[in-house]
């Protein structure tokens, strides 16, 4: 059970308080409450109801039946989760309170990021903010279901008092001392990093040591393409526990020493790692940002990092090179790096920052993209600031950028063309050149440049990119308007204007869409739906943070701006910003329209976007395929339902009876012609017989789950809670290609040639398709099964080099997920042939431990076992599971 710990203090003085302001520093806790850490009960010992001090008291709850409560942690950080509340009560009036706290992946139901609580009045209060009271009495609840707040601070104002101290610690701050040889543990790295304000990184390298506790993707280096950088986890007991945050996540990093990951076997779950880097508070989640690597793998160190400096010149002479170590000047910047020269030659610097001017050291990973040499996950030290004295440009005309392109080599450039801003992406359509420049470029430098305008732009040819489409990338450093006519954004007043705007610039077209007083009748991530009262319209936003603070039954005006185009067909503007956004009113009812089939493909321009409800359906199948599945009327008139937003896949239909669906009203076009479908905003848009679906399985080794099983289980994304278990079913063939309906392949030969680009088509070995019988050769009753390069899988159950497995059984040991578009199984652990014996990667054996020294894999002595990991006993590696 539980335990609920009240700490009580000091007893309520009668005659009032004897201070003005009360601070409650969680982050020293001077209480010395219990702290969570772990799992279980361990994670429980910090479960707080109540702390006071000096005649303040905060009660904490939770309010509802099931969750987690708030909870002191690791690090004397206050940790509030979804449907936690806190009362501060007092025995004179406050006047105000104000929290400092960060943000660890908090977000609401619809998946967007919560950076606050919710005050009495149901208002927003963010991390420094100063909330007015006046009263004896405040509660505030969380906005968020998902992730959780940290409060280090909590402080009361009364009469006197000026309330509000600031956002909390300058970064500047924060102690971050720690090498390769003397690193931060994982606890100590979350306890700094939670000081961080939303944005704010440590500003140098934190190097940290932890044990990878799960693994998101490897995406090795090849000649056919990847980044040679993974996204992974570690944590200081290689358990990866969401709800209690103690795992750091290293995204994009590579690996010993800034390598290229090559394999999906350079790194496992259960390796030590000492990882180096810049952290990074990234909206709520702290995070090793891209660019970081492992000094320590192991115990491997790998090579040296060279120490002495080499001019560029002598590094590009060098060519690729694990390391390499430089200085220089920056000459250029852009978004996504930086190009610096020393007098012997230029050098770009990927996924770095820097100014124009800065003297910089590098060093890190040398590799070849795109024609040219640079550095890649790089460490960058500024040293000084020097005047910029630029080279001539080399002027091109289309014929020299083609040459150019075709041998890249990096030089200082000018060249003139027609600007195309799209979004994120700013081109330069070169005239009689056969490819186009991909321009980097800050804010500064573009000026008011704009899309239309003819243009001459100098900078640093850096190297080239694209596959069917060549660019060549410039790092701009002017960008020179000479002309041309700038088509001015169009004006939309009407959601009818938008999508007459919409069929007339099918591509995309920048406009401003004058929004008045429009009805919100539906929010989902990054989807907004909207109603004038005559048509709808879909807002697609950037990022599910955009729509921040908009919810169905709001009632808006702003000046929405962005791209407005069809998507596959279908009517939707492409959000860039919200000007001005006023909520007028909220809770305004939101109430579908009452259709039919023929009404919404007949008139489809009519419905588009709009929430609707067609009765007396019937489903044409149990179950979703593909996240379709087609519902028929009385007249034999055939709608599409897509769960578009994964929100119904766990139900299943009775064919022998109606329906009455709601959704919004879409449309698919492809090459094979148009589909009008219907989007349901949840399991509740289905009145009828439909129940979720209950799995014949139960994901244990002797109750494995089905197929069928994984077609209603397999559609969420691991961050979404998707299951994990044992499948059982029958090998039926593989997916040649990137379709799954259109690519399996039923049998265990190679498909035929004119299905391949090449003269030598084999059988895939990176999958196989399961079904429940045998002899299945229908998609929709089959799965897909991710077969990786780990553990030797792919060796022992793709059809490649087993072609006997055809119609044989197998049991699998992995996550029910979305692959090939489908549900389907990835991140494959364990599998077996008869449903016993179990086959991975390492063997698990028994050992006598009592009278043998006990090492993890990178050497450090420990008493027990009691970790999941490897381990070394009497000289054999042990593996604890």
């Amino acid at each position: 059970m539980r335990k609920i710990y009240a700490f009580l203090f000091a007893l309520l003085a009668v005659c009032g308080l004897a201070n003005a302001q009360v601070v409650f520093d969680i982050a020293s806790n001077p209480w010395n409450l219990p702290l969570g850490s772990g799992q279980g009960e361990d994670a429980a010992v910090g479960d707080v109801s109540r702390i006071e001090q000096d005649n303040v008291v905060i009660n904490l709850s939770l309010n509802a039946e099931s969750g987690t409560p708030p909870r002191m942690w690791t690090g004397n950080q206050l940790r509030f989760y979804g449907n936690n509340v806190m009362e501060i009560v007092a025995t004179q009036e406050i006047k105000s309170v104000t929290f400092t706290f960060t943000v660890s992946n908090a977000k609401d139901a619809d998946g967007n990021s919560v950076n606050y609580l919710l005050a009495p009045d149901g208002s927003k209060v963010q991390s420094g903010a100063s909330y007015v009271v006046s009263a004896t009495s405040a509660t505030f609840t969380a906005a968020h279901t998902k992730g959780h707040l940290r409060f280090s601070k909590i402080e009361v104002y009364f009469d006197g008092d000026t309330p509000g101290p600031g956002p909390g610690p300058d970064p500047g701050t924060i102690d971050w001392t720690s090498s390769a040889t003397s690193p931060l543990t994982v606890a100590q790295a979350l306890e700094k990093a939670a000081q961080l304000e939303q944005g704010a990184d440590s500003g140098k390298e934190v190097f940290v040591k932890g044990m990878i506790c799960k693994i998101d993707e490897i995406s090795p280096k090849s000649d056919t393409g990847g980044y040679g950088n993974a996204t992974y986890y570690i944590s200081d007991d290689g358990q990866y526990d969401e709800s209690a945050g103690t795992q750091l996540e290293v995204y994009r990093g590579f690996g010993l020493q800034g390598a290229d990951f090559t394999s999906e076997d350079d790194i496992k779950v259960g390796d030590n790692v000492v990882v180096g880097g810049t952290i990074k508070n990234y909206n709520g989640t702290l995070e090793f940002t891209t660019g970081s690597k492992i000094y320590n793998l192991n115990g491997d160190t790998g090579p040296d990092t060279p120490t002495d400096e080499q001019t560029i010149a002598q590094v590009i002479a060098g060519g690729a090179v694990t390391s390499a170590a430089t200085a220089g000047t920056v000459y250029a910047a852009g978004p996504n790096g930086f190009l610096i020269g020393d007098g012997t030659g230029y050098i770009y610097v990927f996924q770095s920052t820097a100014e124009v001017g800065d003297v910089v050291k590098v060093s890190g990973k040398v590799s070849e993209y795109g024609g040219c040499l640079q550095f890649s996950g790089a460490t960058v030290t500024k040293t000084g600031t020097a005047t910029v004295s630029y080279p001539e440009a080399r002027v091109l005309d289309a014929a020299a950028f083609d040459a150019l392109v075709a041998a890249p080599t990096v030089v200082y450039v000018k060249v003139k063309g027609t600007l195309n801003i799209s979004g994120n992406y700013k081109n330069l359509n070169i005239e009689g050149a056969t490819n186009t420049g991909s321009l980097q470029v800050t804010a500064a430098v573009l000026g008011d440049a704009a899309t239309g305008n003819e243009v001459e732009v100098t900078g640093f040819f850096a190297y080239k990119s694209g596959s069917s489409t060549v660019y060549g990338n410039i790092i701009a450093t002017k960008v020179e308007v000479l002309g041309g006519d700038v088509e001015p954004a169009l004006e939309l007043t009407s959601i009818a204007s938008a999508k007459t705007a919409a069929a007339s610039n099918p591509d995309g077209k920048e406009a401003v869409l004058k929004a008045n007083d429009l009805l919100v009748t539906f929010v989902n991530g990054k989807n907004v739906y909207v109603f004038d009262g005559t048509d709808g319209l879909l807002l697609f936003a950037n990022n599910a943070s955009s729509n921040e603070g908009i919810k169905a039954g709001d009632k808006i005006t702003a000046d929405v701006k962005g791209q407005i185009k069809q998507y596959k067909g279908l009517t939707e503007m492409a959000v860039s910003e919200y000007v001005n956004l006023t909520v007028n009113s909220s809770n305004n009812a939101v109430t579908p329209q009452e259709v039919t089939i023929a009404d919404i493909t007949n008139s489809y321009a009519d419905y588009e976007n709009e929430l609707v409800t067609i009765k007396d359906l019937t489903p044409a199948a149990e179950a979703w395929a593909s996240k379709n599945i087609t519902f028929v009327d009385d007249s034999d008139n055939e709608l599409v339902v897509r769960d578009n937003f994964s929100a119904a896949t766990a139900l299943t239909f009775n064919t022998e009876t109606t329906y009455a669906v709601t959704g919004f009203v879409s449309i698919f076009v492809d090459a094979s012609g148009s589909t009008v479908q219907l989007f349901p905003r949840s399991a509740e848009d289905f009145d009828g017989e439909a129940v979720v679906y209950e799995p014949t399985g139960d994901g244990q080794l002797a109750n494995a789950y089905t197929v069928e099983d994984v077609r209603h289980l397999g559609l969420q994304k691991p961050d979404q809670g998707a299951p994990i278990g044992w499948i059982k079913g029958y090998i039926v063939g593989y997916v040649n290609g990137q379709s799954f309906n259109n690519g399996i392949i039923f049998s265990a030969n190679p498909p035929a040639a004119a299905t391949r680009a090449d003269d030598d088509p084999q059988v895939s070995n990176t999958n196989i398709v399961l079904a429940d019988t045998p002899d299945c050769t229908d998609p929709s009753k089959c799965i897909p099964v991710q077969l990786s390069t780990k553990l030797g899988m792919r060796e022992a159950l793709s059809l490649r080099d087993n072609p006997g497995h055809l119609g044989k059984q197998v049991w699998i040991n992995g996550t029910l997920t979305p692959y090939f578009s489908v549900a389907g199984v990835k991140d494959v652990v364990d599998w077996s042939f008869d449903g016993v014996t179990v086959t991975t990667g390492l063997k698990v054996v028994k050992f006598d431990t009592t009278s043998k020294d006990i090492y993890t894999v990178a050497g450090q002595r420990v008493s027990t076992m009691a970790q999941p990991g490897l381990y070394i006993v009497g000289g054999k590696k042990i593996l604890v599971k």
